[in-house]
């Protein structure tokens, strides 16, 4: 059977959206073999996965396709965890405040140790102001989620696991990171602008909108009759930057 092994970049959070790289193979990672459920609403927007057998022999390793910058622009610390299928980091990335956190965007990994995701393989970045990760109605963790398909980025905010006393098209978000001082995703633009889409929730707006803003609750357009609120980068390379950000109220970082 070909060993399939998937070398994923990363970067420390530093001052100032500086980097420092650090390079490791998935298997060395600490990961949750039992994570709680969840839904990447990108990855469901954008179709089918496309899922082959680990021993392939058509299987290529994932071409470069650029950067997810988590942008922490708050005055406090946040919390990260990377999820997709059934596994979660076992534990949280620290990134302090007024800092930036790179990596590679991920666009293949392994959902089961004979099955691979090769396209629209989804990843959600929870967030969280503390180090316990609580899910579901009034949870404390937001979620920036995006999913590479053809050449393209899917991408969206969900408040589906902090939100609560929800209505219809109405919700209190207050549990949310971020929230009360805006939140953003959006691509470079200089030196190369890839037309990236804009997402964004302005400080303590409920950001409930036809095809814009976050999902409150995870099937907007049947239970709403709202379009699914993602956003879409046309193309991705190499030298693409993602960015996602938190407190947007807040001076700009330099990235």
């Amino acid at each position: 059977m070909l060993l399939l092994i998937l070398q994923i970049f990363y970067s420390v959070p530093v001052a100032l959206g500086a980097t420092v790289t650090h390079k490791f193979h998935d298997h060395e990672r600490a990961l949750d073999a039992n994570p709680p459920a969840y839904r990447n609403h990108a990855q469901a927007f954008a179709g089918t996965q496309a899922i082959v057998s680990a021993d392939d022999p058509e299987i290529k390793p994932p071409e470069m396709n650029g950067n997810f910058v988590l942008v922490n622009q708050c005055e406090y610390d946040l919390y990260m965890w990377e999820a997709w299928t059934m596994y979660q980091t076992a534990e949280p990335i620290l990134v302090p405040a007024r800092t930036s956190f790179r990596k590679e965007l991920v666009s293949q990994y392994k959902i089961s140790e004979d099955q691979v995701c090769i396209d629209n393989c989804g990843v959600t970045y929870k967030i969280s102001k503390t180090k316990e990760l609580i899910g579901g109605d009034g949870g404390n963790q937001m979620q920036f989620e995006y999913s590479t398909k053809l050449g393209e980025i899917y991408f969206d905010i969900s408040f589906v696991d902090c939100v609560k006393n929800l209505g219809y098209r109405s919700g209190d978000a207050n549990n949310c990171p971020a929230w009360a001082e805006g939140l953003r995703i959006d691509g470079q633009k200089e030196p190369h602008s890839f037309g990236c889409e804009m997402l964004e929730c302005l400080p303590g707006e409920m950001c409930i909108y036809d095809q814009v803003g976050a999902y409150y609750i995870d099937e907007p357009n049947p239970k709403w009759g709202l379009r699914d609120p993602v956003k879409i980068c046309p193309s991705y390379k190499a030298a693409l930057e993602l960015y996602f950000r938190t407190c947007t109220g807040n001076p700009d970082l330099d990235q």
